[in-house]
């Protein structure tokens, strides 16, 4: 009898442990756990229940064990998994041509997918990056101001050996030390006069695509040249290859097979080598080239020109489709995928581009020159439920990419050597807070003059002139680049003093600032 009474109380308390939902945890109660963990404080464990809005907490010497399907949660930290990470750049993307990102979305062309991600994620809506090209680059990849390294402006050109030097870490390498399989395609953009400045020398195992920008979309040329290589360099092996039978196939669409191969290839139950997929698209970037049935589906734009770069988006939200499709159907690869994707400066509007209702084009100091469209999404395994769906208005810069990424990993790869200008917003984001930590944002010191061609003049030179006091103002210029519909309006900007006949005043007159340049004595500013 005294046995029957045991048996039928040990089953009673299995039920009741069932239905409320028990969990053993350290620290404190929440209302959901991925794992049980060691309470090392206590030398027991804790648990706890849910009743309606109430939690309790209370010591628990015992091991309890819940049943899920016949299997026993044991008293232990799991091991824990890397995410695959999906980095996607898009070039020249104004404010206003991602679809529903932005409220005026009326005239932006179709991206019916890039919109489902970003329901499904995380709208950044005050992220910056640098006003062109390879600055923002340099900055994703190292986590640091350009500036440093004298990149601000202008981009990488054959007479440059590199863009960054080679001092500096790149993301990929520190992945690569975590295990990370690291693959690229799309455009580089960063030098590659030697091997080790091409991205299988900064921790890419492989690449595919043009290292310069603003090739042929159709020829894969840049003037006279083709620009398509195949990159690896594996086990200490290095390969390279010239690419010469994707003639008459859209560099869109190049990215996009080149994508599919990499994760098809990719052993994604080893959580040992999980993928690191930087998609950095040479599209929309000019010349505006695309198929008619990306036009066509782009008529609810009158404007001609509009249009056709309206087309270019569209067919990256194609291949962006089919990339995330192949990450779900390869035994649900997505589920523990983390991605991020945004511009690399604002839009071309002589191209068709729309930053609106931003003030200013690609290359220029304004909002609509640096101010990008940008979001975050992934799997159930990354992104809480409770953020899904909303929008992070805390101000955000290129640089932050790499902290956020370490944070999101749970600080598993290490910092580069050289302190980073990044500051992570992965914990502000995830916690649905409206601010992030970044307060300042540097944009384009320019407290020297700039030669012609001159990318990366010493750096102790350049330093000793930023450490001259007599350079800089302390006037401050309250800015106000579109009126109330600007989230920064009413912050004070810092100007340096600078020459007039510094050459970057000079370029930027050619977009029309000449009033704000002589009315200020420069172009540049820090938030």
């Amino acid at each position: 009898m005294a046995l029957l009474i045991f048996l039928i109380a040990m089953t009673a308390l299995i039920i009741i442990i069932n239905n409320a939902d028990v969990f053993i945890f350290a620290g404190k109660c929440g209302s959901n756990f991925n794992s049980l963990v060691n309470d090392n404080d206590n030398n027991g464990l804790s648990y706890c229940w849910n009743i309606g809005a109430n939690q309790q907490q209370q010591s628990f010497p015992v091991l309890l064990q819940k049943m899920e399907n016949g299997m026993a949660l044991q008293n232990r930290k799991p091991k824990y998994k890397l995410p695959h990470i999906l980095l996607v750049v898009l070039d020249d993307v104004g404010f206003n041509d991602m679809g529903k990102f932005s409220k005026y979305a009326k005239l932006s062309p179709k991206v019916p997918y890039l919109e489902q991600l970003m329901e499904n994620g995380v709208r950044l809506t005050s992220f910056y990056a640098q006003a062109i090209c390879s600055p923002t680059r340099g900055a994703l990849m190292t986590g640091r101001y350009p500036i440093r390294w004298r990149g601000q402006h202008s981009v990488s050109a054959p007479i440059h050996p590199t863009w960054v030097p080679e001092d500096e870490t790149f993301l990929p390498e520190l992945l690569q030390e975590v295990g990370y399989y690291t693959a690229a395609t799309g455009k580089w953009h960063l030098g590659h006069s030697m091997r080790k400045y091409s991205p299988v020398g900064r921790g890419f195992n492989e690449f595919y695509g043009p290292y310069m920008g603003a090739g042929d979309h159709w020829n894969h040329t840049v003037g006279k040249y083709l620009d398509l290589h195949h990159d690896t360099y594996i086990h200490g092996v290095s390969t390279h290859e010239h690419i010469f039978d994707k003639r008459g196939i859209h560099s869109t669409k190049v990215t996009e097979e080149f994508a599919l191969k990499i994760i098809e290839a990719h052993d994604e139950t080893n959580d040992n080598n999980p993928l690191f997929l930087y998609m950095p698209f040479q599209a929309p970037h000019m010349p505006t080239q695309d198929h008619q049935e990306y036009i066509i589906r782009n008529m609810h734009i009158q404007n001609n020109q509009r249009r056709r770069f309206a087309g270019m988006v569209s067919h990256i939200d194609d291949t962006i489709r089919q990339v995330v499709e192949k990450l779900k159907s390869k035994n649900n690869m997505w589920e523990n995928t983390f991605m991020i994707l945004f511009a690399d400066n604002g839009g071309q509007v002589t191209q068709g581009a729309s930053n609106y209702p931003l003030r200013g084009t690609k290359s220029t100091p304004w909002e609509g020159g640096t101010r990008v469209p940008a979001f975050l999404s992934g799997g159930t395994n990354i992104i809480p439920d409770s953020v899904r769906g909303t929008s992070f208005t805390g101000l955000a810069h290129v640089t932050d990419i790499l902290p956020t990424i370490r944070e999101m990993l749970l600080n598993k790869i290490k910092l580069p050597q050289k302190r980073i200008d990044g500051i992570s917003f992965w914990s502000s984001l995830i916690s649905g807070k409206a601010e992030s930590n970044r307060k300042v944002m540097l944009y384009a010191l320019d407290p020297y003059k700039r030669l012609p061609l001159e990318t990366m003049r010493s750096r102790r030179e350049a330093l000793k002139e930023m450490k001259d006091s007599s350079k800089f103002s302390t006037k401050k210029v309250l800015r106000d680049d579109f009126g109330m519909t600007n989230a920064h309006a009413g912050k004070y900007i810092l100007f340096p003093e600078t020459f007039l006949k510094n050459s970057d005043i000079y370029r930027f007159t050619h977009y029309g600032l000449q009033q704000y340049v002589s009315a200020n004595g420069n172009i540049s500013r820090v938030y």
